[in-house]
């Protein structure tokens, strides 16, 4: 059987990740052959190429590059392929069309976020119900399935829940990591990710609680958007004011994620909105227990008791949670840890998202 994944590029994001892991799984068992149209490299295509699996690059000179579409399409009757899996909303357009010009008998397409507004508008809304042509359509979080069902009961039967996918991750050294207070984040600073708060909740914490004994570290790509670029700053000015530089430190990109989760007490995520947020579900993997939002699918996440939600628009109460956590005995922070391997293993294992998708093949 020979599989098409088409997704933009090889870009480090979450999407990306699951991308890469799902490819390399199929491989065992199939024909698979990857396609992106934007030339950006990273340690995905590393992986990708040393698992022997064939990449196809058909790039795109612009935005408005129509003549990429016929070359894609051409690609892709050409090569007679059995099904086609694509990650992410532009690329899920171009897999539709290729169904509906009959290039591939079977489309599945997989969104990796969640609607992050109350209303969609007319615009987003005719976009999603594009993704009725294809034949099946996964999301990676039950929220957003339900969601998609509720605003597209019409496509309700197309629709289903695709979980990440993690392998099976060696037992690390619990102890020695969950007595310390070193917090990770794993996450770009977009603006919806609130490095802001969490900057206001550190001031909190030393200032009004009295709290010195820890450390936050950021890992992930610096601020794009302007909202993003002046919460950033506005961060750094009261890291300054306030003489917090002992307490956190943003570090850019990291490409060991698995040693500096395995470096750390538990991970700090808070942000607006998630599909399945893949650093989440990573470190719970290493047996990390985690600090969420209270949004999307973040309460599953965390109902074998092995977090703590907070309220990620308040920095009270993102300080309430780390205090918490801080006066853990190490005891129960390792039971934690062991909840949160136990959660991947039951719910996200990579063995349930291929059983999804070739049901759907």
């Amino acid at each position: 059987m020979k599989i098409l994944m088409l997704i933009d590029s090889f870009t480090v994001g979450g999407a990306q990740r699951q991308f890469t892991t799902i490819a390399k799984e199929l491989h065992k068992e199939y024909d698979v052959t990857v396609v992106v149209y934007h030339d950006i490299s990273s340690h995905f295509e590393e992986e990708l190429v040393e698992e022997g699996i064939h990449i196809e690059k058909i790039l795109k000179k612009s935005k408005f590059d129509f003549k990429f579409i016929f070359r894609l399409l051409q690609f892709i009757r050409k090569e007679k392929f059995d099904a086609s899996i694509s990650f992410l909303d532009t690329p899920n357009f171009y897999n539709v069309l290729a169904r509906i010009t009959r290039s591939v008998p079977k489309v599945i397409v997989s969104q990796r976020s969640a609607y992050f507004k109350d209303s969609l508008s007319l615009k987003k809304r005719l976009q999603e119900s594009f993704l009725y042509f294809a034949d099946h359509i996964t999301t990676n979080s039950i929220t957003q399935k339900e969601r998609m069902i509720d605003i597209f009961p019409f496509m309700e039967k197309k629709i289903h829940y695709l979980p990440n996918a993690y392998q099976s991750i060696e037992k690390p050294d619990l102890n020695k990591s969950l007595e310390t207070n070193n917090f990770i984040v794993l996450s770009n600073l977009n603006e919806y990710k609130n490095a802001l708060k969490l900057v206001q909740s550190i001031e909190i914490l030393v200032h009004e609680l009295n709290t010195s004994d820890f450390r936050i570290r950021w890992y992930g790509r610096f601020p794009i958007t302007e909202k993003a670029k002046v919460d950033f700053e506005k961060a750094k000015a009261i890291i300054e004011d306030n003489e917090l530089e002992k307490y956190i430190e943003f570090m850019g990109v990291t490409r060991d994620v698995n040693s500096v989760i395995k470096k750390s007490s538990a991970l700090i995520h808070i942000s607006d909105f998630e599909g399945c947020p893949n650093s989440v579900c990573e470190a719970m993997a290493l047996s990390k227990p985690v600090i969420l939002s209270n949004i999307c699918d973040h309460p599953y996440l965390v109902s074998y008791d092995n977090g703590i939600l907070i309220n990620q628009k308040d920095p009270k109460d993102i300080a309430k949670g780390i205090f918490d956590f801080i006066n853990l005995s190490n005891e129960n922070r390792t039971l934690m840890g062991i909840k949160s391997k136990k959660y991947i293993s039951n719910n996200l294992n990579i063995l349930n998202s291929i059983k999804t998708l070739k049901n759907c093949f």
